[in-house]
């Protein structure tokens, strides 16, 4: 069962914070997200990513993530690459 950290580097090696990555036009209302790539929302994806992991850990490591702002999906790695095993679990 994965846990909290462990959800927590699986994310941050698949998604990026729009800060690192997006352009900022307060004209236009804040953060201009490319089509498809944003804002992700966290606790889907760490709820379909970790079906077996304790839901209030699930809950805790994405408001964890939320902290550090809005995240965008810029990833190109598999789950080999991001450093699951067949069953979604971290190795």
């Amino acid at each position: 069962m994965a846990t909290i950290a462990e959800m927590k580097v699986w994310f941050s090696n698949r998604f990026e914070t729009a800060t690192e990555s997006v352009f900022h036009d307060s004209g236009e209302g804040g953060f201009q997200y490319p089509t498809g790539k944003g804002p992700v929302n966290v606790l889907v994806e760490l709820e379909q990513r970790f079906p077996n992991a304790r839901a209030e850990d699930v809950k805790k490591a994405a408001s964890e993530l939320e902290d550090e702002g809005p995240w965008v999906d810029f990833s190109s790695l598999d789950d080999e690459a991001a450093g699951l095993d067949d069953n979604g679990e971290i190795e």
